[in-house]
């Protein structure tokens, strides 16, 4: 049986990009998901 080869579906900068808005916003809030829909929200205006 053959493996696929996984092709990712964002650029590496992307993938960065959005674990330092993560980062940057997890201290604004109190539960661990909303900094990353802030993130996802942030990086999907800029694209």
């Amino acid at each position: 049986m053959e493996s696929k080869k996984h092709t990712p579906k964002y650029t590496a900068e992307f993938r960065e990009r959005g674990v330092r808005l993560y980062r940057e916003q997890r201290a604004d809030y109190t539960s661990e998901f909303k900094p990353v829909r802030a993130a996802d929200q942030t990086v999907r205006r800029t694209v």
